[in-house]
Order: structure tokens, then C-alpha cells, then sequence
């Protein structure tokens, strides 16, 4: 009696764990023959219902769980090189824009990636240097400056400046100073000389006959009627 029973449960155990027909095998799974029970898809493969060998996930599509009834494609920002693994961020100086990418792309020079898992890359900002795309933007040192998507910075052309990081353009040394150094605030002609153009590097002194008695002039004065200029930085009165 109790054999009757122990064969009747292990008959109904196997009666709904096999396969009357291959037809009836569920999706995800595989089945080799009548009455062998389902076999799960492993990862990277996928099958629909009645089949007899699981499909291997085509090119930028994945799957990571054994049982698959299909496989995903791969998102934006990421690669999948390896359909069984899960996606891969896009490291710091690739990106990828597109669906289904088994492999994510390099920065253009001159522009970088803020993050990982990026879906383009950023125009280095002007004022700013990316040698690195990689690695964020560096600022241009005082003196030299840049416009967008520049991999170093230029020096400042003579006769111009600037004082501040991150400068997008020189300054035009001003009229009545004069700019040795790109990295240097103007200075003020000194008495005895003037400059009346702009982008100068020195300061003209003042001819025979005229002077400049105080810092920053333009253009030197001529000397006054019944004084005498024999230095240019001030006239004497004829005595």
C-alpha cells in the first residue's frame, strides 16, 4: 500500500515537471527531447517557446539572467562587449550616442566628458584648456587666453594683457602706459615720455623742446613761451 502511494506521488512529481512535446517548452528555456525536462537559456542567450537550442544575443544586446525569452539592447552612455555581462559605463573621455554599441567612442580634441556614462562629449569652454578629454577643464594662467575647444592656451600678443585665469581674450594695453609683460597690469608712462597709440610695449620720450611732467601722459606738451626745457619731465622759467 504504501509503495502504491510513494510511486503515485513521484508520478505526479514528474508529470508536471516534463514535457509532453518539445512544442510545449516554455521561452527562455531549451528542450532536447519528448519528456527531458526544460533546460533555462544561459546568460547572453535567449530562446522563444518550443525551442530545441537557445539563441546567442546578437551584436549590443545583452542578457544576464539564465531563462531569457529575449535579449536588451544596450543603452546609450554604455558599450556591451560581452552579451552575458551587464553594460559598461562609458569611461571619463568616451562617449556613446547611440542604442546597441558594443564600444564606446573617443573624445574629439578639444573637448572632454564631464562624467562617465556620457552620450557626448563637452566643447572645452573658452578661457580653458583640455589637453586630457578625460580630465575637466583646466584654466588658462594669467597671461595667455584661449577660445572654445582649444588643447593649451595662447601667450597674449605684445602690447596686450592679462591680469586673471581663465581669460578668454587679452586686453589691449591702454593709451598712455605701456606693457612689457602679458601677465602684468599696465604701467603709466613715466614723466619725460608719452603714448598716444594703443598696444604699445615702451613709451616714446618727449622731443627737444617738449615735455611731460607727470605719469600716464599721451602726447608731450611744447615747452611754455619764456621757459626753457632741458629735461623733458619739466620746463624752467628764463630768468
Amino acid at each position: 500500500m504504501f509503495s502504491l502511494l510513494f510511486l503515485s506521488i513521484i508520478g505526479c512529481i514528474l508529470a508536471q515537471e516534463t514535457i509532453v512535446d518539445v512544442a510545449d517548452c516554455p521561452a527562455g528555456y531549451f528542450c532536447l527531447a519528448r519528456g527531458i525536462l526544460p533546460i533555462p537559456c544561459p546568460p547572453g542567450t535567449w530562446s522563444n517557446a518550443g525551442a530545441v537550442q537557445c539563441q546567442q544575443c546578437q551584436l549590443g544586446y545583452y542578457s544576464t539572467t539564465g531563462g531569457s525569452s529575449y535579449c536588451t539592447i544596450c543603452e546609450p552612455g554604455h558599450s556591451c562587449g560581452a552579451a552575458e555581462l551587464p553594460p559598461e559605463a562609458c569611461p571619463l573621455g568616451f562617449y556613446n550616442d547611440k542604442l546597441g554599441q558594443v564600444q564606446c567612442t573617443p573624445c574629439d580634441s578639444g573637448t572632454y566628458t564631464p562624467a562617465t556614462a556620457s552620450v557626448e562629449c563637452t566643447l572645452c569652454p573658452a578661457g580653458s584648456f583640455c589637453s586630457d578629454a578625460a580630465v575637466l577643464p583646466d584654466l588658462c594662467p594669467t597671461g595667455h587666453y584661449s577660445s572654445p575647444g582649444q588643447i593649451q592656451c595662447t601667450v597674449c600678443p605684445a602690447g596686450h594683457y592679462t591680469t586673471k585665469n581663465g581669460s578668454a581674450l587679452c586686453k589691449t594695453c591702454p593709451i598712455g602706459h605701456y606693457c612689457l609683460a602679458g601677465n602684468e597690469e599696465p604701467k603709466p608712462c613715466p614723466p619725460g615720455t608719452a603714448n598716444a597709440l594703443h598696444g604699445q610695449t615702451a613709451c616714446i620720450p618727449c622731443s627737444e623742446g617738449k615735455y611731460s611732467a607727470y605719469s600716464g601722459a599721451i602726447v608731450c606738451d611744447l615747452c611754455p613761451i619764456g621757459s626753457y626745457c632741458d629735461k623733458a619731465d619739466e620746463p624752467f622759467l628764463v630768468v
